[in-house]
């Protein structure tokens, strides 16, 4: 009887993984809660995947999930909220039944975190986001802002300087933890606003949003900046509920060793839900490729 495969999630190291399969004979079934792609759809413009000089994110994430329909790969759109081993095979509780797999792989990513501030879950959705790419649009020609200091945040930045002509960044510190190159670029861009150290502490409005009040970090003076659209960039935390703590850090990643094999025997893990240093497009890919490697040597025994 073939061996069947489960993998949880549809980001670049599931994509990855499930191509590694089938060239190596297994048709495996990939489990998304949400939207194809992982993050690669809310990510404006890609500059440092190898291959591409600049892509958009959806169109990266759309040519990964066309390889995947010429491969036949099935996807399930259901959320996996348990996963049991019991003897050598392992079961899957999701949202609308339960499958039976000989092995898994747990691709699940990230889901970015909340502000926690007064008027964040009010206007989510009506000016308040975590996607500047999706919904910077419909504020088109005002002025918006974003929170943190990585890469995403600048990117964003950038992208919204494309619609609009006034954007701030607030981050907590003097420095920006993103790369120089975004930094500089950012700093010679005369659409954005800067506003360091400071931390935003309550958002405003009526029916949505209208300005958003800032704290200085050192000084605790504050202030009030009218801006229309807030999108949130302070980080995220592993998709791992569904998963047994005993293969999970103290954060909830998942560690796995070199070979992308947990603590439990059959289940394996890739990409940003792994514990790890970068969490990049291209180091997932090679996650996913490392791990469907393990498993297909797994299979074999």
């Amino acid at each position: 009887m073939k061996k069947q495969v489960a993998i949880i999630g549809s980001g670049p190291s599931g994509i990855c993984a499930a191509i590694y399969l089938v060239r190596g004979g297994i048709s495996p079934v990939i489990f998304e809660k949400g939207m194809p792609g992982g993050k690669l759809p809310l990510t404006y413009k890609i500059s440092n995947y190898p291959g591409f000089k600049e892509i958009i994110g959806a169109d990266l994430a759309l040519q990964m999930m066309d390889q995947l329909s010429e491969l036949n790969v099935k996807i399930e759109y259901d959320n996996v909220k348990e996963v049991i081993k019991e003897n050598d095979k392992f079961k899957l509780i999701t949202e609308y039944g339960e499958y039976f797999f000989d092995a898994v792989l747990i691709a699940s990513g990230t889901q970015d975190r909340k502000l926690n501030i007064p008027g964040e879950d009010k206007f989510y959705g009506h000016g308040v986001s975590n996607c500047a790419v999706c919904d910077g649009s419909f504020f088109k020609g005002k002025p918006m802002a974003l929170i943190g200091g990585g890469n995403s945040s600048l990117e964003e930045a950038l992208y919204l300087t494309t619609i609009t002509d006034k954007v701030y960044i607030i981050h907590r510190r003097e420095e920006f933890r993103a790369d120089p190159i975004l930094v500089d670029r950012i700093k010679d861009n005369s659409m954005i606003i800067l506003k360091t150290p400071y931390v935003p502490v309550e958002i405003k409005g009526e029916n949505s949003v209208s300005s958003l009040r800032l704290q200085n970090v050192n000084t605790k003076e504050e202030e009030e900046i009218e801006v229309n659209a807030i999108f949130s960039y302070i980080g995220a935390d592993p998709n791992t509920s569904f998963v047994e703590d005993k293969i999970k850090d103290e954060k909830g990643y998942i560690i796995t060793n070199k070979n992308m094999e947990t603590a439990i025997e059959g289940i394996f893990a890739c990409g940003d839900c792994t514990q790890k240093e970068l969490r990049q497009i291209v180091t997932a890919v090679g996650d996913g490729a490392i791990a469907a490697t393990s498993i297909l040597k797994y299979l074999q025994k």
